[in-house]
């Protein structure tokens, strides 16, 4: 699953509804303050979770509207989403 923005309340709606062990393998989310039991599936390692910038993440969905091959982009080199220091890969 991937998402941009924070899709939830922080408690019990959104993506939390779709936190269930063995639902979901993997998320790439833009924003996880709001998914709380989403959390708690990637810092148990339960989901492979990666967290990239939202901005990225919805040009990237433009992109794919456009049938655009691919996005590429400058942003987060040299911070944690830098595919040399882990990619934005969320670890517990």
């Amino acid at each position: 699953m991937i998402y941009a923005a924070g899709q939830g309340d922080g408690d019990q709606r959104g993506l939390n509804h779709l936190a269930h062990e063995g639902l979901l393998k993997r998320v790439i989310g833009g924003y996880w303050a709001l998914a709380p039991k989403l959390q708690q599936l990637a810092m148990e390692n339960k989901i492979l979770a990666y967290n990239l910038p939202q901005g990225v993440i919805s040009h990237m969905y433009r992109d794919i509207a456009a049938h655009k091959p691919r996005t590429i982009t400058a942003v987060g080199l040299g911070t944690f989403v830098d595919p040399r220091l882990g990619g934005g890969k969320m670890i517990g």
